[in-house]
């Protein structure tokens, strides 16, 4: 008898081993940072054996196993990376499932400087301080974008979602750090994973000094 050969979809799990996170996905899209090793998990893991192979890879199959997970390989860079791979399963009949076939995009780290004017400042001369993130050049895949802006002053958010913090230097006297963490905004609808270990930041600090005394007069 002819065996019939399944059609399966696998939804990969992708267990980041630097994080000790898991995170099922629907899609066949993903996006981990760069410099983690991550280990690809298959929905099913009842089957006999597992095939996974990278697309355009040197060395393939990557690995047929017993076991379902294969852990690929650290990539790091200023630009993104792009991996795609394959499963097939085969089951306990020696059936091979079909192949499903995933991406996985690497995005680099994200490198941050903060620029603007430390002080320091007089504390009875209020004055308009601005800090500006900048954001080191990355190459992105489409729809990706190094754009959310988490300010903190002296640990405490403030400010909103942008790359400039504006406020008033104020009359508190010191010195206050000012920090800004960036993270990716992945395309609306994926139902791809960003770890929370992808994001860059900087810290500047802001100094007032206490101002003298005004003097009293006296004649003499």
């Amino acid at each position: 008898m002819k065996k019939m050969i399944q059609k399966v979809t696998l939804s990969i799990t992708l267990l980041v081993a630097t994080v000790g996170l898991s995170i099922a996905q629907n899609a066949n899209t993903f996006y981990v940072c760069s410099g983690t090793s991550f280990t690809m998990v298959p929905d099913d893991t009842t089957h006999d054996n597992y095939e996974w192979e990278e697309i355009g890879g040197s060395s393939n199959p990557i690995a047929t196993t017993t076991s379902a997970s294969v852990t690929a390989p650290t990539l790091g860079g200023t630009s993104f990376t792009l991996k795609q791979y394959t499963l097939k399963v085969q089951d306990s009949a020696g059936c091979w499932s079909e192949v499903d076939t995933f991406s996985v995009y690497v995005l680099p780290e994200i490198q941050v400087a903060i620029s603007g004017n430390g002080g320091p400042y007089c504390a009875n001369n209020s004055t308009s301080v601005t800090l500006t993130a900048t954001v080191g050049g990355l190459t992105l895949p489409t729809g990706v974008a190094a754009d959310q802006y988490a300010w903190t002053a002296g640990g405490s958010p403030t400010g909103t979602n942008s790359n400039q913090l504006t406020f008033s230097s104020g009359t508190s006297v010191g010195s206050t750090a000012y920090a800004v963490t960036v993270t990716y905004s992945l395309p609306s609808g994926n139902g791809g994973s960003k770890l929370s270990t992808c994001s860059g930041g900087d810290n500047t600090s802001v100094i007032v000094n206490a101002t003298p005394t005004t003097p009293g007069i006296s004649i003499q």
